[in-house]
């Protein structure tokens, strides 16, 4: 096992205000073009409920369809209480009003200076590169804000969907691990796509 925590080597030095992980209690609000990526909370529980019972959406994911809304209402809930202990790195999407999705942090190693991205999207604005745009903007973040030094996502091998994305956002593919998870009952094979803090850079001054 090579993950410690606070495995810093001594001399490294971090700015730990800068990883504080309660920014993200009440996380700040980042725009785009067409985009605004906010806190999650129980007014979304309709949006929620629109995207996350689509089987179709979630087919490349760890988690099933919501069978009804009690569900997601529970699902708001729990996030709130992460929100609250800082342990929930995820925004909402809201695009014209509505959420139609989310995007963020599935895991922060503040030590390593890295992170993991995850997105998810109603399937009704698939198509409207609306996806990459809340990507594009949380790795600016990541990179500029946070000053991370590397980015990076695990997809199901075969979702040439999240693939394509994370090709148009700079991420290279880096390998395939062979049933190294196991998702709805069988193993599946993870591949996993990242950016470095310095192509990030080199491909900002094109």
């Amino acid at each position: 096992m090579i993950h410690k925590a606070n495995a810093c080597k001594k001399g490294t030095v971090i700015n730990m205000k800068r990883y504080d992980l309660k920014r993200f209690i009440n996380p700040e609000i980042l725009k785009t073009e067409r985009l605004t990526l906010r806190k999650m909370g129980q007014s979304d529980l309709d949006d929620v409920y629109e995207y996350a019972s689509c089987p179709e959406v979630s087919e490349y994911l760890l988690w099933l369809p919501h069978p009804d809304k009690a569900f997601t209402k529970s699902y708001l809930k729990n996030i709130e209480k992460k929100y609250k202990l800082a342990e929930f790195y995820d925004y909402a999407i809201e695009y014209k009003g509505k959420m139609i999705g989310t995007v963020g942090f599935t895991s922060l190693y503040p030590e390593h200076q890295r992170a993991e991205i995850g997105f998810v999207l109603n399937k009704s604005y698939w198509g409207l590169g609306l996806g990459r745009e809340a990507a594009e903007r949380l790795i600016k973040y990541g990179f500029e804000v946070l000053e991370l030094e590397r980015i990076e996502a695990l997809f199901i091998d075969g979702n040439e969907r999240s693939e394509r994305l994370l090709h148009s956002l700079g991420m290279q593919k880096e390998g395939t691990l062979k049933s190294y998870m196991q998702v709805k009952g069988r193993a599946r094979d993870i591949s996993i796509a990242a950016i470095t803090k310095d192509a990030y850079t080199r491909s900002a001054k094109k």
